[in-house]
């Protein structure tokens, strides 16, 4: 009997220091962020009053080219790289992939073909928004107001995506200790300290580490499941089209795509 208790207090405590892991890995990675808001803030102190708000919205102007770059991965593709990706390609195949060719090309050209020549306009002009730009070339409020309200209406739903999808990530990795509701929760607050603390340099300098290890994430998956579970990439995808051939066609596993649906994305 008294061994048993005790095979049954190891099991216990085995689990309850097996759960607290994923705990501490999530705490410890959001509290690393911290320093890196700090830092920001200092740097936005050192800049002045007079260029407080230049500082704290738009990093100073002073965004180079790597930082700009992993910024960007990291906010385009976030939490929809770590859930909503892998699901799409899972159940609708090769279309989904292809589409997002377009998303990796497309949009580096016009940031370098429009947005330098944008930037360079704000900096000129002492700028903060595109609708500011917007309202200067075209001496219209009106398009400055419209340009606003559509910003909006895009970061309120990114913005809840992202708490949604790092509720569930918190509910998934802590198996439920921590619901998906306080994931949302304790995400939000540490956004909000992120930005309210080092504004966009403070919040560019944390995506700088979010994006190599994004990048960093789906090479070495990509590697893994290519040459450790499979042989070869080509071994992996005749592997896949034995069971599911409708991956592999225009229309997808869903039957929804079309081959000017993939052009149109």
């Amino acid at each position: 009997m008294a061994t048993f208790l005790q095979d049954m207090h190891l099991q216990i405590n085995t689990e309850a220091h097996t759960m607290n892991v994923p705990i501490i890995i999530m705490f410890a990675y959001l509290m690393i962020f911290l320093p890196i808001g700090y830092f920001a803030y200092r740097k936005e102190k050192q800049s002045g009053d007079s260029k407080a708000a230049e500082s704290f919205f738009l990093a100073g102007r002073a965004m180079q080219g790597i930082v700009l770059s992993l910024t960007i991965v990291a906010t385009y593709y976030s939490t929809f790289a770590i859930i909503g990706l892998p699901g799409i390609i899972y159940t609708n195949g090769v279309p989904f992939m292809a589409m997002q060719v377009s998303g990796l090309v497309v949009p580096p050209l016009i940031w370098w073909y429009v947005g330098r020549r944008m930037w360079s306009v704000a900096a000129k002009n002492n700028l903060y928004t595109v609708g500011q730009i917007l309202e200067m070339k075209y001496n219209s409020y009106t398009i400055r107001l419209i340009t606003a309200i559509i910003g909006l209406a895009y970061c309120i739903p990114f913005v809840a995506l992202q708490l949604i999808g790092a509720g569930h990530i918190f509910a998934i990795a802590t198996n439920g200790t921590i619901n998906f509701q306080w994931g949302a929760i304790i995400t939000l607050i540490f956004l909000f300290i992120y930005g309210v603390l080092g504004g966009l340099r403070g919040l560019a300098w944390a995506d700088v580490i979010h994006g190599i290890m994004l990048v960093s994430a789906m090479f070495v998956g990509g590697f893994f499941a290519a040459y450790v579970v499979f042989n070869n990439p080509g071994e992996l995808f005749t592997a896949v089209f034995s069971e599911e051939p409708a991956l592999f066609s225009v229309a997808g596993g869903l039957g929804i795509y079309s081959f000017l649906s993939i052009i149109a994305y």
